[in-house]
């Protein structure tokens, strides 16, 4: 049984359940952070190479530590770069694209995610999912100044996407205070 406590929670376990995890070679983490996100998929995807993207240096320092801490150096290459700015950087087709949206916890609160960035980085590298059953996560803060207009921006942009191509779903906690984040989950089936 999973304890289903946060959207954290529900993305490790679709994370974990894919059925062959061997099959993905690339993976984009949009918004670095701390590097969290980047060492859960790498760990999972043991033959993956990832491609990460921060505007801050500390997030760019604070993930190179924790990926060489766990001895996943070779695997990895970071830009101290925009989200939005991806595609100039990697010219291979993408198995699964995560964000984690907002800013940098522990960091300056003033420096976040736009929905102009996000919305023009999405609309830049969802074609580039290389196949069949690959994967964007996202995962939105609405709490913090600029989060709920990020959130809508998203929204009306996925919006435009072809179902025919794409299945989009979004999972909240539609009962909790605080403006629980929410996760949106793209896949390619086309």
């Amino acid at each position: 049984m999973i304890d289903i406590k946060n959207v954290t929670v529900i993305l490790d376990y679709i994370i974990d359940s894919f059925k062959y995890p061997n099959e993905i070679e690339s993976i984009v983490d949009m918004t670095l952070g701390n590097g969290y996100d980047s060492l859960k998929l790498l760990k999972h995807f043991d033959s993956a190479f990832l491609y990460g993207f921060d505007i801050q240096k500390s997030a760019i320092t604070n993930s190179t530590i924790l990926l060489d801490k766990n001895n996943l150096n070779g695997r990895y290459l970071f830009f101290n770069k925009s989200h939005e700015k991806a595609s100039e950087y990697i010219n291979k087709k993408i198995d699964i694209i995560i964000y984690n949206l907002g800013y940098l916890p522990g960091g300056d609160k003033k420096i976040k995610t736009t929905y102009k960035t996000t919305v023009l980085s999405l609309m830049d590298c969802i074609e580039n999912l290389s196949k069949i059953g690959t994967f964007v996560f996202i995962t939105l803060y609405l709490g913090h100044e600029g989060g709920q207009e990020e959130y809508n921006s998203v929204i009306e942009y996925l919006k435009t996407l072809d179902q025919k191509k794409f299945n989009i779903f979004e999972i909240s906690f539609i009962n909790q205070i605080n403006n629980p984040p929410k996760l949106i989950v793209i896949e390619r089936k086309k």
